[in-house]
């Protein structure tokens, strides 16, 4: 039997595809999820704009997401002694993220310049 390993020639792979993508916001925000900011007042924090409800929801699901965050919780359980507190998105921080965040800044501003 020829052991896989021996084998000359690039070596394979269990993984087939192209590797997954992370974005670059990925590991800072789930930082913050893991410390106890709710995930939409992380994703302003690091200024991701644009994203639907749905999308946001999903993001809940990722594999990375969920490791990031969960080594952030046991950080902060390991620091702190305690586990962080959720706080849950207010109405009026829905209302403000039903509009197109950076356009509605930048009428505000324009308002105010005014």
């Amino acid at each position: 039997m020829v052991n896989t390993n021996d084998r000359p020639g690039p070596s394979t792979s269990k993984h087939r595809g192209r590797p997954p993508k992370e974005p670059a916001w990925l590991n800072a925000v789930a930082q913050s999820v893991g410390r106890g900011m709710s995930l939409r007042k992380a994703l302003w924090k690091y200024e991701v704009w644009g994203l639907t409800e749905a999308e946001i929801n999903n993001i809940y699901r990722w594999v990375r997401f969920r490791k990031y965050a969960e080594e952030a919780r046991i950080e902060y359980f390991r620091e702190y002694g305690r586990s962080p507190r959720r706080s849950k998105v207010r109405p009026l921080e829905k209302f403000v993220a039903s509009f197109n965040a950076p356009d509605f800044i930048d009428r505000l501003l324009m308002e105010s310049k005014k």
